[in-house]
């Protein structure tokens, strides 16, 4: 197994550079063109060390750009135009008026009729 090892990293270094250098765009690629690092990256062992150390791009490929400082972090909605309503949103059932009114009346209703039976009884 040990013997294995080192040709499966050798296979996944070059599977691994070779999959970069295709994705990476043409600009970004440094010292030599893209198609020469290609053919750099098929050489064994060498030819993936030598593309991660002098053709790799400089910034990691799905790292976030640079913030623009122009532009803050979090910023408040526009307000709305003049002429527009102003917009109505739906309530919360415990912020809504109506439905709590109409709880406290069938919680009401639920008492009255838990208290008949027992007056009944009497």
């Amino acid at each position: 197994m040990l013997r294995v090892l080192p040709a499966l990293i050798a296979v996944g270094l070059f599977v691994y550079c070779l999959v970069e250098c295709l994705q990476a765009a043409d600009y970004e690629v440094r010292t030599l063109p893209k198609p020469a690092w290609l053919f750099v990256i098929v050489l064994p062992v060498i030819g993936p060390l030598l593309w991660l150390l002098a053709g790799r791009p400089h910034r990691a490929r799905h790292s976030r750009p640079p913030r623009s400082v122009a532009r803050p972090a979090y910023q408040d909605p526009p307000p709305p135009p003049a002429d527009e309503a102003p917009r109505t949103y739906p309530l919360g059932p415990d912020d809504d008026p109506e439905f709590l009114e109409r709880l406290r009346r069938e919680q009401e209703q639920r008492r009255r009729a838990a208290e008949r039976p027992k007056e009944a009884d009497d």
